[in-house]
Parts: structure tokens; sequence; C-alpha cells
């Protein structure tokens, strides 16, 4: 598959920075193991003592405390040398960070370095001139055809106005129809009834001249 999930991921080098920071937290590991069974031991120690006191065996409940003391002195140095370990691993490891900051800026700046050297201030000022010189003939360009079309509208409206003359002057017109001035319109005859009152009256004179 091409691409990015082409391409094979290189192994991390171990550096010696790797290194020394595994030999810190192994010593680191071993330092707790060793600090556990010191408590451990102090604890049974003290046990031990308050059982021979209880049985009256006091010179050996004094020999246990002598050893417990120096145990617990013991146990005190080996968690002073733990948390100069963890300091340890953790300015190692804070230093690693420090340096992969350091890097990448550094890659950023030249980065940003060829970016300016192909982007310089003169560069960028010629491209602006030559952007608003180009825009300024395709103004005059612009303004060149508008005129042009105009004029040749005037003189399309001219040639179409004198031909209209011509066929006028040359009769190929016609004269306009006229309208008839002498005709009268005469208005429609309405057909008046009579009034029912006189149709009835006739109806009646034709009854007694039968009879």
């Amino acid at each position: 598959m091409g691409g990015v999930f082409g391409k094979k991921q290189t192994p991390h080098q171990i550096s010696k920075q790797d290194l020394a920071i595994l030999d810190l937290k192994n010593a680191r590991d071993t330092a707790k193991k060793y600090t556990q069974q010191l408590e451990g031991l102090i604890q049974k120690q003290e046990e031990s003592a308050k059982i021979l006191l209880k049985k009256g065996e006091r010179e050996k409940a004094k020999r246990i405390l002598k050893l417990k003391k120096y145990q617990s002195k013991i146990l005190e140095q080996t968690n002073n040398q733990l948390q100069n370990l963890e300091e340890m691993i953790g300015t190692i490891e804070f230093a690693q960070i420090e340096q992969q900051v350091f890097s990448g800026l550094k890659a950023g700046n030249d980065a940003l370095k060829l970016i300016h050297k192909e982007m310089s201030i003169e560069k960028v000022q010629q491209l602006m001139d030559d952007t608003e010189e180009s825009l300024e003939y395709q103004r005059e360009i612009d303004s060149i055809l508008s005129q042009n079309s105009s004029l040749l509208d005037d003189e399309s409206l001219l040639d179409e106005l004198s031909q209209l003359e011509s066929e006028y002057s040359s009769g190929l017109l016609g004269e306009a129809p006229q309208v008839p001035q002498n005709v009268v319109v005469q208005p429609q005859k309405q057909k008046v009834e009579e009034p029912k009152q006189q149709s009835s009256s006739k109806t009646q004179q034709r009854e007694a001249a039968l009879a």
C-alpha cells in the first residue's frame, strides 16, 4: 500500500540517555525491594524485643533494639538514595523532553528560513507590482472594448434609421390606412311590449263581438 502506510517505520535507536535511565530505574527498583525488606525486619525486631522484655530477658532485648536501631539508619539512608534516584530519573527524562522540544524548534526555524528565502520581501513586492500592472492592463482592455461596443451599437442604429427613411421616401412603406369619417352608426330598434292591460281589453272586445 502506497503513501504513508507503505513506508516502514524505522526502529527507535537506544541512546546513552536511554541506557542511563534504564540503569537508574533498575537501581530504584532494587532499593525499593531492599527498603521493604528492612521495614519488615525492623518490625519483627521490635516485636521480638517486646516478647523478651515480658520474659525478663533484658540483655537480649537490648541487643535486638540495638540491631533495630542500626537497621533503621540503613533504612533511612536507603530511602534517601531512593529519593535521589527518583529525582535523577525525572531530571534525565525532562532533559530528553527539552531536547526534543529544542530539536523541534530548530527544525521549525530552519523551515521558516527556507520559506523566507523563497518568499523574500523583494519578491513579494515585485509580485504585488506585477499583479497591479496586470489588473490595470485588464481594466484598460475592458474600457476599450466597452467604448467600441457602444460605437457599434450607435452605428447600427443609424444604419437602421437611414434604411427606414429611404424606404419611406421611395414609397415602399405605403400609406397608412385611414379611418372612414362619414359612417353613421344606427342604433338598434328595441321591441316595445304593450302593456298587459291593453292586451286584456282587446280580448274582451273580441269576446263581446262573438256573442
